[in-house]
């Protein structure tokens, strides 16, 4: 049988393995209005109080997103929803959610790029702090990924080390529009599989092709060394 259990920011008993990994751990960095503070199992409020909102300033959904970071070995694979990373103009800085979620989770291997790259997401701070080696954009929309956001992602002025960025539809009219830096990418269409070794310390990529029935491997990457 199943039953429904509530996300808990910092929570590490909410999504386990049917049967027992060695190192490896599930856990919750943020939701709705909590994140993890990156201290044993502690989360921290991070909106303020609602009643003093005023109704163009509350919390969205994507606000709320739950997050989930997996750790196994020294291998770190984080997904963040539509998690924003900047406000809007002239919204307050609190709507910058992406910043204490990294400072909770420091350097991370393979991150998935939040709210499919648009617009709002993937500050420097984010991306200096995870330093990803991978990142996965999945994309769909024509404004995936914004290129203002690619042009963060590539940019070896806000953390020097190498990345491949996999994109799971990168449309030609967007890649038009982006300019030069649609070629940097690894990989600009197809599902993306992450294949981590026995233990963790090392970890490959696999694209595979998305307009054939047998999912045939157009593309694989590594290893990459877990935690470099």
């Amino acid at each position: 049988s199943s039953r429904h259990v509530a996300a808990r920011a910092g929570a590490r008993d909410v999504i386990a393995a049917k049967k027992p990994i060695d190192a490896f751990e599930a856990r919750i960095i943020s939701v709705n209005d909590r994140v993890w503070t990156g201290e044993r199992d502690q989360a921290k409020e991070r909106f303020p109080s609602l009643a003093r909102l005023a109704a163009e300033d509350r919390p969205t959904e994507n606000m709320c997103s739950v997050t989930l970071r997996l750790t196994y070995g020294a291998f770190d694979f984080f997904a963040g929803g539509d998690q924003p990373g900047y406000p809007v103009p002239g919204a307050p800085a609190w709507h910058d959610l992406e910043t204490d979620v990294a400072r909770a989770i420091g350097e991370t291997d393979v991150h998935v790029v939040n709210h499919h790259g648009s617009i709002e997401e993937e500050n420097p701070f984010w991306l200096r702090t995870l330093r990803s080696q991978v990142m996965i954009v999945p994309a769909w929309s024509p404004t995936h990924p914004s290129p203002d956001v690619l042009k963060r992602m590539l940019s070896t002025r806000v953390y020097p080390d190498p990345r491949d960025i996999f994109i799971t539809l990168f449309r030609p009219p967007t890649q038009a529009t982006t300019g030069p830096r649609a070629k940097q990418v690894a990989s600009d269409r197809g599902h993306v599989v992450v294949r981590v070794e026995p233990g963790g310390a090392h970890f490959s990529v696999f694209v595979l092709d998305d307009q054939d029935a047998n999912l045939k491997v157009r593309l694989m990457k590594g290893p990459y060394t877990s935690g470099r």
